[in-house]
């Protein structure tokens, strides 16, 4: 299973943060960041990554418009 599905896969929450950070302050180390993350989704990471992105969606990015405030209605 480890060898075909990706332990890191991005989600909408992590890129709101990320495109917040670089169009409000103009800081764009949560892009790079996720996007050297994104480039060897299969590979462990540091602890810290593995701390910021290996875990559930936190509390506070779940009033976030978007994709995954919507619900499928099928």
């Amino acid at each position: 299973m480890k060898l075909v599905n990706p332990k890191y896969i991005p989600r909408e929450w992590m890129l709101v943060q990320a495109y917040r950070s670089a169009t409000d302050a103009g800081d764009f180390t949560l892009v790079r960041q996720l996007h050297d993350l994104l480039a060897d989704p299969y590979s462990e990471q540091s602890p810290e990554l593995a701390a910021l992105y290996y875990t559930k969606k936190r509390d506070e990015y779940f009033e976030l418009g978007g994709t995954s405030y919507c619900s499928c209605s099928s």
